[in-house]
């Protein structure tokens, strides 16, 4: 038989490429089947884990330091260089995500993305050669359209008497004027995005994301009102028309960046199954096993080990998901062809769980070793 191992990350355990690898060693020394692997990534956590395994020959790591989401302090974030391609590869999650966030300064209004704009100006210092910037996003803390990130090239707000104020959310509304002058970068922007939310109203990622960053019903009210503000006034420069669709992915930075960088968007599904070939591995499988730390609704739109089950489905594949924990909504309404396995089963909590992962990997592969047989 010919299984296919293609997990996503499992947030605050590991990603997507040691998650991989820990169910390729459990089964094959306890099944004889052909396996192959390859690791996923939506654009979220384990981006560039992902994107370092796949392009590796030929391909560096870098680290930038930058500005923190929040106060004044700096840090230092890694990227990938890929000299067979000439791109680089950035994680937003790496740059402006939670795991970087103290839950202390978890709410968006005060946070910025600039520290992902002084990245991307360090990288036209560089003197290799760069063709394109691939940016995963995904599990971002920030949520300000990736104004922050354009403050560092020039995007200025203004109040009423024509004071300069900061570019952070809490400010949108107090801004009566803005500043832009086109910027042309020495290389192309290429967004990975896996939701296909639209920025505002009440199915848009502001109020449906906006919780799990920090906002409270207050705060989503305020950068609602905000954004279109700011939304207003791009729309008087000519910057913006409003019958354009603008995603929400990333708190807005795929937005942003397509309006005032000239970047471009690709879907999560189309880098999954066309830049990483899973198209063909899954067509070529007899088996298929995905899985994600946390399966919910969610992950069925536009998500990691949802995009590896819907093409499945389709193929008439079958599939083994293995997540820490599945929605129970989900678990009746998966295809047919679908089984699972959720960690969480094999401890007494959540937590116990997360903390043992590898125990509860080996767990499952154990089960599906029977189930094999």
């Amino acid at each position: 038989m010919n299984i296919l191992i293609a997990s996503n990350s499992f947030k605050e355990c590991s990603n997507s490429v040691e998650i991989s690898d820990l169910i390729y060693e459990n089964l094959k020394s306890i099944t004889q089947h052909n396996f192959s692997k390859v690791p996923i990534s939506d654009g979220g956590d384990g981006f560039t884990e992902v994107c370092n395994y796949h392009y590796q020959f030929g391909g560096i790591p870098l680290t930038y330091r930058i500005s923190k989401p929040y106060g004044d302090s700096h840090f230092n974030c890694s990227v990938f260089y890929s000299e067979e391609t000439k791109k680089l590869y950035i994680e937003s999650a790496n740059v402006l995500g939670l795991k970087i966030i103290p839950e202390e300064f978890r709410n968006p209004l005060p946070l910025s993305s600039k520290g992902l704009g002084e990245l991307i100006k360090r990288l036209e210092e560089e003197t290799f050669p760069i063709e394109e910037i691939i940016v995963g996003i995904g599990g971002t803390g920030t949520i300000d359209m990736g104004l922050g990130a354009c403050s560092v090239y020039g995007f200025n707000l203004f109040d009423n008497e024509k004071n300069k104020i900061e570019v952070k959310p809490e400010n949108f509304l107090k801004a009566k004027s803005l500043l832009w002058n086109e910027v042309k970068l020495p290389f192309g922007i290429k967004c990975i995005v896996d939701v296909d939310n639209p920025l505002m109203g009440e199915n848009g990622a502001i109020r449906v994301f906006g919780k799990q960053k920090g906002a409270n019903e207050k705060s989503i009210q305020i950068l609602q009102n905000g954004f279109g503000n700011i939304l207003n006034l791009l729309r008087s420069k000519g910057l913006y028309d409003s019958s354009e669709f603008l995603a929400g992915a990333g708190g807005g930075i795929s937005a942003g960046f397509r309006l005032l960088l000239d970047s471009t968007n690709i879907s999560a599904k189309d880098f999954i199954l066309g830049e990483l070939d899973l198209q063909s591995e899954i067509e070529s499988a007899d088996l298929v096993i995905t899985g994600e730390g946390s399966f919910d609704s969610q992950s069925l739109m536009g998500k990691g080990a949802g995009i590896i089950l819907n093409e499945a489905a389709k193929l008439g594949k079958d599939v083994i998901l293995i997540c820490g924990k599945i929605e129970e909504k989900l678990k009746s309404s998966l295809d047919k062809n679908t089984k699972y396995f959720e960690l969480q089963s094999y401890f007494t909590d959540e937590a116990e769980s997360i903390k043992n992962y590898k125990s509860g990997i080996r767990k499952a592969c154990l089960e599906i070793a029977e189930l094999l047989k």
